[in-house]
């Protein structure tokens, strides 16, 4: 009827003391047996992980630093290439047969300089879009 049982609480006090007491005091000898806080803002509660064992809420907390490391790495790696790859100065160097071609035509120096960036540009959004 009251609704589903959790493994943890608010408790709330009249007087500052008394909540400051509860605050400093060893609950359980054992660690991340008792783990007593300060309440945030009943806005700021995600209401999903109260009840969750400190076990559940680490891994989670490990889960999403390591997809956030796993997405900068490959997000940054491969636009930081193409990016690099932008410039016809960069592409002379890489690809050798290209700036013997350039030398003696500058207009094709500006058409390959059009079509890496277009290229490069397509590329980030279309890698950008399918990782959302």
């Amino acid at each position: 009827e009251d609704g589903t049982p959790r493994e943890s609480g608010f408790v709330t006090f009249t007087r500052l003391t008394t909540a400051q007491a509860a605050l400093q005091m060893v609950h359980d000898p054992s660690p991340y047996i008792m783990l007593v806080e300060e309440a945030p803002k009943p806005e700021d509660i995600y209401w999903r992980n109260v009840g969750k064992t400190h076990h559940e809420i680490t891994v989670g907390r490990l889960l999403g630093i390591s997809w956030t490391i796993l997405l900068c790495f490959f997000w940054t790696v491969p636009v930081a290439l193409i990016t690099s790859l932008k410039s016809i100065d960069t592409l002379k160097e890489e690809i050798p047969f290209l700036a013997k071609m350039v030398e003696g035509n500058p207009n094709l120096e500006v058409f390959f300089q059009a079509v890496v960036t277009v290229f490069a540009y397509c590329f980030e959004f279309f890698y950008s879009h399918n990782l959302g």
